[in-house]
């Protein structure tokens, strides 16, 4: 992810983690200002009382054999992200042949529209039964 993020503008995330013996969690002001941006103060608590902490090797980590190299791939853009820049949500997108929804959401577009994250998934499991 680290050569990744290099190639776009930074987003305010990596001044809102913190760091305990190697492991990371988001402050409870960086949920609210980077993370879950459209969601409510209530829904924001919950997201930061109930995170796992990360290990700080995630962010290093280089994928091999992806599944977009050879499958059928479905990405939505969350336009409004403030933890990965949308410009590199929309070319990893474009590298992945996908079919690519954008959403005015926040990093979990996945609770802040889920009707329409919900779309995405049915269309693609109904065009990999048919």
């Amino acid at each position: 992810m680290g050569s990744l993020t290099e190639s776009v503008a930074p987003t305010p995330l990596p001044g809102f983690l913190q760091n305990a013996n190697g492991y990371l969690t988001l402050s409870k002001e960086g949920v609210a200002k980077a993370f879950a941006t459209d969601l409510s103060p209530k829904e924001q608590d919950l997201i930061y009382a109930v995170q796992p902490p990360a290990s700080q090797k995630v962010f290093g980590g280089v994928g091999v054999n992806a599944a977009w190299r050879t499958k059928p791939s479905w990405y939505v853009v969350a336009f409004e992200d403030k933890t990965i820049n949308p410009e590199l949500e929309k070319r990893m997108a474009k590298r992945a042949n996908a079919k690519t929804t954008v959403l005015k959401s926040c990093h979990v577009a996945m609770l802040s529209k889920p009707n329409e994250v919900l779309d995405v998934i049915l269309e693609a499991a109904t065009s990999v039964t048919k």
